[in-house]
């Protein structure tokens, strides 16, 4: 697809009577083009993503006076921690964006990570990034490969994580189906998902315009809840360890995932930081769309930039308003074992 046609070719997939979760044929339309929907969306938006908050596409939360760089890669680290990486161990990084987690938990951890997405763009720039930095194939590399149809043996790998990146299939038991076929007998599967949280109300008009913001504006065709993962993963024969949501602030002092994306800049002191929490404020936000549309107006901004920041940024305040209500995590943490012995489940 060219550049030029990806915010067109996003948008295909939104109706006006589907958006609004009103028509369910559309809605189960719209679960089955999962894959489509989310690989079309990354085709738009992973200019904006990497420009605007960086080469991690995921949150966290933030202790006092730590800055964003940090703050990711100690989210990361307790996810390499709660896997129980050691050294040499084979591990499978599922929707891997463009290889940010990635490279960061090789280097970490001391293990090879190998990381799949459907998108070729990510695949690429991915590829570009870990050329440019100092682990090589031996660490690090990426494919072009489907997380309900990954191209590996059967238990294969050590462990296997996903950052934020389940939400896009089809069925969450197709992608733990997978993850359960190519893990070693008592390896870890550690993710972070997309949820509605239990403070999430479905007769709540408010609630439901924020939750289809997000499913919009972050290219998923459905937000599940913590119910939904337990049972797949209870479904394909994974036995849970532990579900956690990190989006919880369990210190008054720390800085709650979304506050980034709400623009203040009270908790940041990084100069990085403050350039990029300041270009979040709305006021700064709806500025910059106006330079930006009047330069695609007169031919000096391709439009395309236009639609992706309309899109984007429905996910970007979508996910800050449920973040402030509690209705919605983006972190919502599950840990899960392959049984040494399956009960071969069908």
């Amino acid at each position: 697809m060219s550049p030029e046609n990806t915010g067109v070719e996003y948008r295909k997939f939104w109706k006006r009577e589907d958006v609004e979760n009103k028509n369910k044929e559309e809605l189960e339309k719209r679960k089955e083009s999962g894959p489509d929907i989310g690989n079309a969306y990354y085709d738009m938006a992973t200019y904006n993503y990497e420009n605007g908050w960086g080469r991690k596409f995921h949150f966290c939360r933030l202790q006092p006076g730590e800055c964003l760089e940090a703050g990711l890669a100690r989210h990361e680290y307790f996810l390499a921690l709660n896997l129980k990486l050691e050294p040499g161990m084979k591990v499978l990084d599922i929707g891997c964006g463009i290889g940010g987690p990635a490279r960061e938990i090789s280097a970490f951890a001391g293990v090879h990570v190998t990381g799949i997405t459907i998108n070729k763009v990510h695949i690429n720039r991915a590829k570009v990034l870990t050329a440019e930095s100092t682990l090589g194939d031996e660490h690090v590399k990426f494919q072009e490969a489907d997380f309900c149809n990954i191209p590996h043996p059967d238990d294969y790998f050590d462990a296997v994580y996903a950052i934020e990146s389940t939400v896009y299939a089809p069925h969450l038991q197709d992608v733990f189906k997978e993850v359960l076929r190519i893990l070693k007998p008592g390896g870890l599967f550690g993710t972070y998902e997309f949820l509605m949280t239990p403070h999430y109300d479905p007769t709540n008009a408010r609630h439901n315009d924020i939750k289809i913001r997000i499913e919009r504006g972050t290219g998923c065709h459905i937000i599940t809840t913590e119910k939904d993962v337990k049972g797949a993963l209870s479904d394909v024969g994974l036995e849970l360890v532990r579900a956690q949501d990190m989006g919880i602030v369990t210190r008054e002092d720390s800085v709650p995932w979304w506050e980034p994306i709400d623009g203040n800049l009270t908790p940041f002191w990084a100069w990085q930081d403050l350039v990029k929490v300041f270009c979040l404020k709305k006021w700064v936000f709806n500025i910059a769309y106006l330079v930006i549309l009047l330069g695609s107006l007169v031919g000096l901004v391709a439009g395309e930039r236009i639609i992706a920041m309309e899109e984007v940024s429905m996910g970007v305040f979508g996910m800050r308003d449920g973040g402030k209500l509690e209705i919605f995590s983006p972190m919502f943490f599950f840990v899960a074992r392959k049984p040494t012995k399956l009960s071969q489940k069908e």
